[in-house]
């Protein structure tokens, strides 16, 4: 490997660590990619003795997550070329002032966002006890097999603040959409 190539790998490290990202994954996700990324958060986290109650916070967001990354190109891709396009990722964990911070994004279509933007500034003006009265009322509403948003309200319920999101336009009919959602009880 040339030597600038890895210059440029020792400096991402010492961004990564500046930044105090404990982990960071970029590329298609899979089931058990998931799984085994989940499994290492996990440990990771029961290494650094937090509270059960924050190693699982943590760990359902990133599942929530990735989960809905999987389910949105399922769901959504027209062909096998734009299902690896909404499959590929970026999930980043870190600690952040006293608190992690799970972030994800993935590329999904224009047409899409609007909705979704909706639903998310819907949830950032509630607050816990109107959380958990509307994850209650998704949970007895008849279901058509979609989720109805159940998984964001989840996290929006194990957040220590509203849920953050970001669209970026990238191509024709398409965006970067990311979420941040942040758990007190870091480092």
């Amino acid at each position: 490997m040339p030597q600038e190539d890895q210059s440029a790998l020792f400096r991402l490290r010492q961004s990564l660590d500046e930044q105090k990202i404990m982990l960071c994954f970029n590329g298609p996700l899979n089931r058990s990619l998931i799984e085994e990324i989940g499994t290492a958060l996990r440990k990771h986290l029961e290494s650094e003795a937090l509270s059960r109650s924050t190693v699982g916070d943590v760990f359902s967001v990133y599942i929530e997550q990735t989960q809905n990354i999987r389910n949105y190109a399922a769901k959504n891709a027209r062909d096998a070329q734009e299902e690896f396009l909404f499959n590929s990722a970026i999930v980043v964990i870190q600690r952040e002032n006293g608190a992690y911070a799970i972030s994800s994004g993935n590329t999904i279509r224009a047409c899409d966002f609007a909705p979704l933007a909706e639903q998310l500034d819907a949830l950032q003006k509630m607050d816990k006890a109107q959380l958990k009265a509307h994850y209650k009322t998704i949970l007895k509403a008849p279901s058509d097999g979609e989720s109805a948003g159940l998984g964001l309200v989840s996290m929006a319920r194990v957040a220590s603040g509203p849920i953050g999101y970001d669209y970026r336009p990238t191509e024709e009919g398409y965006g970067f959409f990311s979420l941040k959602v942040e758990i007190e009880g870091g480092k």
